[in-house]
């Protein structure tokens, strides 16, 4: 309950600063912070007791054991019979695999159902995080701190439902809301490939942009009168709903999902972007590194080896 009082107060604490307010209790928008976590991480039951384990989904054919149980684990020691060649070893191996999971190493504590976790404090339901504080429903993030249902970022503060976002430890972006491809950016808000940009909303493929509502540049005045607007509305929506999200216009099967691709679809008629491909480079590529690691190039092309 520890864990969970501290993130709901740094939850309210994201919200005031990201949305101008608080919008409730955190455990209200589990539903919506998980949406970027879906299939990454899972929980098993460890194959030495019945401690829950979490793990990455793709490991979820393997036993698994707690990082807490790893003394009980048998170590394998193969003898000369196991050794004959590669698929002797492989198959000796596979008897004794097993994924540990619950892994919180260096000065990691109040960590829970998470994995991969280094140097992290108050991390719940998350998977490889490194050196960050206050984090809900992340992955593969680097350097943050009070950061909710977002990945594959780093050096980012107060961030809302991102994915693919950073900066620098000298030039961090803040403050941002559901948002992809940010980077050394603040006050971003339902953005997308935004580089160097500062007070945006609704606007994408901007390089240093500032004040901008839909790729249309305000003065500073209007700006934030139209965006306590905006703020206004999104917290009321979420008050409301539980849910508000500019992604589900993208989402399979959805009518918004389908109108949009047939509006791209009737702009784009008649117009082709395709781009010719010369394969050679990465041929070449393959040929000299397979000779570097194996002694011998593997002359057959890299397509006879695809799976």
């Amino acid at each position: 309950m520890q864990l969970y009082d501290k993130l709901n107060q740094a939850w309210k604490q994201t919200a005031k600063i990201v949305l101008g307010d608080e919008v409730g209790e955190l455990k209200d928008y589990e539903g919506l912070l998980k949406q970027h976590m879906e299939g990454e991480l899972i929980e098993k039951r460890s194959a030495i007791s019945e401690e829950a384990v979490s793990v990455p989904a793709e490991y979820k054919a393997l036993p698994v054991a707690s990082m807490s149980e790893l003394d009980k684990l048998r170590r394998v020691k193969l003898d000369i019979n196991d050794i004959k060649d590669i698929d002797t070893i492989v198959e000796r191996l596979k008897e004794e695999f097993v994924y540990v999971g619950n892994v919180a190493l260096g000065k990691s504590n109040f960590v829970e159902k998470s994995s991969k976790v280094v140097d992290s404090q108050y991390i719940y339901n998350s998977y490889d995080v490194f050196n960050s504080r206050f984090v809900m429903y992340g992955s593969h993030i680097r350097n943050e701190k009070y950061v909710f249902g977002v990945r594959d970022g780093g050096n980012v503060e107060f961030a809302i439902l991102c994915r693919g976002y950073g900066g620098t430890k000298e030039a961090a972006s803040i403050r941002v809301f559901e948002s992809v491809v940010i980077g050394f950016s603040k006050n971003t808000y339902y953005g997308a490939v935004c580089t160097y940009c500062n007070e945006v909303f609704f606007s994408f493929f901007q390089y240093g942009a500032r004040y901008t509502i839909g790729n249309l540049q305000h003065t500073p005045d209007k700006y934030k009168q139209i965006k306590a607007a905006l703020l206004e509305e999104i917290r009321d929506n979420l008050k409301a709903k539980k849910h508000v999200s500019i992604f589900d216009l993208f989402m399979e099967g959805t009518e918004e999902q389908e109108e949009t691709k047939r509006i791209v679809q009737e702009r784009l008629a008649g117009q082709s972007y395709e781009i010719p491909f010369d394969k050679k480079p990465i041929e070449e590529a393959f040929t000299a590194t397979s000779k570097l690691l194996l002694g011998k190039p593997l002359e057959d092309g890299i397509d006879a080896y695809e799976k």
